[in-house]
């Protein structure tokens, strides 16, 4: 599910991906002029994400992919 809120000036959407070791890993991404923009971003992010992520995926993949598409 992906959480859309204003920080300052612009918006930003965020997703939980997995746990890993019991921490939450959270994917973030601002910058957005308006809600509806981070809104459908964030879907789109997230969608792909799920298809792309396998059940049991290891801390250094999921880092790797992050810093690759989404650097924060």
């Amino acid at each position: 599910m992906v959480n859309v809120r204003k920080r300052g000036n612009v918006y930003e959407y965020n997703f939980d991906v997995a746990k890993i070791e019991g921490k939450r890993k959270r994917i973030t991404k601002s910058g957005f002029k308006t809600k509806a923009e981070a809104l459908k971003k964030g879907t789109i992010a997230y969608l792909e994400m799920m298809m792309y992520l396998p059940v049991h995926l290891s801390q250094v993949v999921l880092q790797e992919w992050d810093q690759e598409n989404y650097v924060h």
